[in-house]
């Protein structure tokens, strides 16, 4: 194990750490073998017949023990485990990296010497590996300098932006749902409408997932062309 790091293990494990058996016990064995330990204490499923901790968030920070948080977010039937670790902000801290001018004036640069590039040199070789190279060096030289790379610095950022006002307004009422379900007697209308109303907030979060993990593989594509 690398020293000075900070080691955290978040996952359903499917074993109720409250219960002794013997998987509980091959766990524990695990855990002070490396000097770690557990510090999900509560229960993190919670139906109307059981509620067991699941959930377990493993770490060796003596400090995270009293900054574990276990709340409902509605989004599932396991509740969520938040851990605050305290950490150097290195997001205000710009570093520096290389990107390519993609500026207007740039690009009509890059397609203006793509025009004049005597291209029948590449007819010359007989060889078609010879032909790639000398395309290559043709290409990249109008690329390399109509588009110059330059050191820049930047600031990293962290957008959740599949996030919608919606999803929060539907997790919010799937807690209230899922918390009169455990704390009253629901008539049995009430009881089909809380799984449908979680059925229909799951599908829609799926979706909403689904095309932005698409928006995110087009424009890395779009990118891509552009380059």
């Amino acid at each position: 194990m690398v020293k000075h790091t900070t080691l955290i293990v978040c996952r359903d494990w499917n074993i109720n750490i409250l219960q002794t058996s013997p998987y509980m016990r091959e766990l524990n064995n695990l855990l002070l073998r490396y000097n770690l330990k557990y510090i999900v204490n509560v229960p993190t499923r919670i139906t109307q017949t059981t509620a067991t901790p699941l959930d377990v968030v493993i770490t060796k920070e003596k400090k995270s023990t009293n900054s574990l948080k276990v709340r409902d977010l509605g989004l599932s039937d396991h509740y969520a485990q938040i851990l605050s670790i305290p950490l150097s902000d290195f997001s205000k801290i710009p570093h520096r990296t290389n990107k390519r001018q993609f500026s207007e004036a740039n690009v009509q640069e890059f397609l203006y010497l793509l025009n004049q590039v005597a291209w029948q040199e590449i007819y010359v070789e007989s060889d078609v590996n010879a032909k790639f190279s000398t395309f290559m060096d043709l290409f990249l030289h109008c690329h390399n300098n109509a588009l110059p790379i330059k050191t820049v610095y930047v600031r990293d950022t962290i957008k959740n932006n599949w996030i919608t006002q919606g999803i929060k307004i539907s997790s919010k009422k799937m807690r209230l749902l899922d918390n009169q379900r455990k704390t009253t007697v629901m008539k049995k209308k009430d009881v089909e409408y809380t799984e449908q109303y979680r059925k229909i907030s799951r599908r829609v979060l799926q979706e909403t997932k689904r095309r932005e993990n698409n928006n995110h593989i087009s424009s890395a594509k779009n990118k891509s062309k552009a380059a």
